[in-house]
């Protein structure tokens, strides 16, 4: 299927005409706003568990983050931003280890000196390796590319939905092919079940529908999935119609609970009652 086809105006004109209903603003920022803004990870984290949800929401519990998030977050501005901009976020100039003549490995006692040092994330040379590698494979890949060729990255939109002040940070908006998705993947081979079931799905059609509630328009949504291990490899998947509109209806079902949990201050465990433990298969 060619991008061209997916396009939901065809009359040549760009889906998105301007981009100033975007906001910029450091990560460490949109993340704090996210006391006073919902964002979709954090309605995900409702979906599964309003009481863990409410208790992070108060700063109770820490945030979730990945074990690799500057990994992922270097690789996002690599890809996004480019060469210049990675060296400006991340420390990569690992120093050389006088005994073998070799970057120091990042989990050595001097690489660990040296990060403490650079006042921004470090990365190990593996890692600057592995996103140059991940640059390279998106960049020579078709349909990604020509998802990136225009467009603005990590702008970030806040409106209401649903009586909820939303957020979401973008990875990408292409006034041409609507939201664009950057997803740091450990493999491609089972990618479309990821997608579908790990919640992703649901973070999708929020931000289309966030940007439908701040622009009036409804767009289409992809993702760009490149492996961060050999051989790196780059795929494309538009998000279908059928799928964003059932997990939006799940999504508002959830934003109406969370506004009734609000209002009564309330916020279950799921595990008030007594469950029954079966055999299997019943």
């Amino acid at each position: 299927m060619s991008l061209a086809s997916l396009l939901f105006g065809r009359n040549g004109r760009p889906l998105l005409e301007h981009f100033d209903f975007l906001t910029h603003e450091p990560e460490e920022a949109f993340r704090e706003s996210g006391t006073t803004y919902l964002d979709g990870e954090q309605l995900h984290d409702f979906r599964s568990d309003a009481f863990v949800f409410h208790r992070r929401q108060c700063g109770h519990l820490p945030q979730r983050e990945a074990h690799d998030a500057d990994f992922q977050r270097a690789a996002a501005v690599r890809i996004l931003h480019g060469r210049d901009a990675l060296e400006d976020a991340f420390a990569l100039d690992v120093p050389i280890d006088s005994r073998t003549g070799e970057p120091c490995g990042k989990y050595s006692f001097e690489f660990e000196k040296w990060a403490r040092e650079q006042g921004k994330p470090a990365l190990g040379t593996d890692e600057v390796e592995a996103i140059d590698n991940m640059a390279r494979s998106l960049a020579a890949h078709g349909p990604a590319s020509g998802l990136l060729a225009s467009g603005v990255a990590q702008g970030i939109v806040r409106s209401d939905y649903l009586g909820v002040a939303c957020q979401e940070r973008f990875d990408w908006l292409s006034p041409h092919h609507g939201i664009v998705v950057l997803y740091v993947a450990d493999g491609l081979g089972y990618l479309d079940s990821t997608l579908r079931y790990s919640g992703t799905a649901h973070r999708l059609a929020f931000g289309r529908a966030l940007l439908a509630a701040a622009t009036g328009k409804t767009v289409p949504v992809h993702v760009i999935a490149v492996e961060k291990s050999a051989p790196h490899r780059c795929g494309v998947w538009h998000a279908s119609r059928l799928l964003l509109r059932g997990a939006e209806r799940e999504n508002k079902k959830a934003l109406r609970r969370l506004k009734q949990y609000r209002d009564r201050d309330h916020w279950p465990t799921g595990y008030e009652r007594v469950r029954v433990l079966k055999p299997l298969g019943f």
